[in-house]
C-alpha cells in the first residue's frame, strides 16, 4: 500500500498530514492553492486507505480525521498480526527441524515391473528363478533390498 501510494504521490500527506495554518493567518493565493491541493491528495490517500481497509475493522478506521491517522492505526494493527504470524512460523520451522522417523516407523515400496524388465534384471543379477523385489527402510537402516522368488 505505501508503494502504491508514493507511485501516487500521495505519501508524503499520509506521512505527514496537512498542516492548516492559524485561522488568522493571511495567505495568499498561490499558498490557498497548494492548501486546496494538500487536502485534495488528502481526500484521495483516505479513500485508497479506505478501498485497502478490511470490512472488520473499517468501522474503528471510520473516525478516523486524517490518511495520517488511519495509516498510523492500519500499521498498529497488522504489525500486531504479523509479530503474531512470524512466531506461529517460527514454531512451525522448529518442528519441521526436529522431525525425525521414528524407530518403529518404517517405509516400504512396491515397485511394478513389466514382465521385460524384470527378466533383463534376473538375467543381469545370475538369477534363474523369477523373483520379487521388496524395499524396505528404517530410521536406524539404510535401505535394504530383499529378493525372494515369486
Amino acid at each position: 500500500m505505501e508503494n502504491f501510494l508514493r507511485s501516487k504521490e500521495y505519501w508524503q500527506v499520509v506521512e505527514s498530514g496537512v498542516r492548516e495554518p492559524a485561522n488568522d493567518a493571511i495567505m495568499t493565493d498561490a499558498q490557498k492553492s497548494e492548501l486546496e491541493g494538500r487536502k485534495l491528495k488528502e481526500l484521495k490517500a483516505k479513500n485508497y486507505l479506505f478501498q485497502a481497509i478490511d470490512r472488520s475493522i473499517l468501522e474503528t478506521i471510520l473516525s478516523k480525521e486524517t490518511s495520517k491517522d488511519i495509516w498510523d492505526s492500519m500499521k498498529k494493527k497488522y504489525q500486531g498480526s504479523s509479530r503474531v504470524k512470524r512466531a506461529q512460523l517460527q514454531a512451525l520451522r522448529r518442528d519441521f527441524e526436529v522431525l525425525q522417523m521414528k524407530d518403529e516407523e518404517g517405509v516400504e515400496v512396491e515397485v511394478e515391473l513389466e514382465e521385460g524388465e524384470i527378466e533383463a534384471i534376473e538375467m543381469a543379477a545370475g538369477i534363474s528363478k523369477p523373483m520379487t523385489i521388496t524395499l524396505k527402510a528404517k530410521a536406524e537402516d539404510g535401505i535394504n533390498i530383499m529378493t525372494s522368488p515369486r
